[in-house]
């Protein structure tokens, strides 16, 4: 599958990657799954982060993007990802 290949080299190199979509999470995962991504694995991890916006080309998805990133940042430090919810 095409479209997870970018995260898939990311992830295989130990890098922190974040997926952002409209599905819910566990339809992302079996789509990972299906393109050979151990989801569960690499989020167990820290290493691999699914967050779900409910309408991406709405007009208030700036707002909403901004409220989500705001939960998730990067310590500087460690360079994992810090949850805040």
């Amino acid at each position: 599958m095409i479209l997870f290949e970018f995260i898939k080299g990311g992830l295989i190199q130990k890098e922190q990657c974040l997926y952002v979509s409209e599905e819910d999470n566990e339809a992302v995962k079996r789509e990972m799954s299906d393109g050979g991504i151990k989801a569960d694995e690499f989020i167990k991890n820290d290493l691999l982060s699914i967050h779900q916006i409910l309408n991406l080309s709405s007009p208030q998805i700036y707002q909403i993007t901004l409220e989500r990133l705001s939960q998730i940042t990067l310590d500087p430090w460690t360079k994992k990802i810090n949850r805040r919810e």
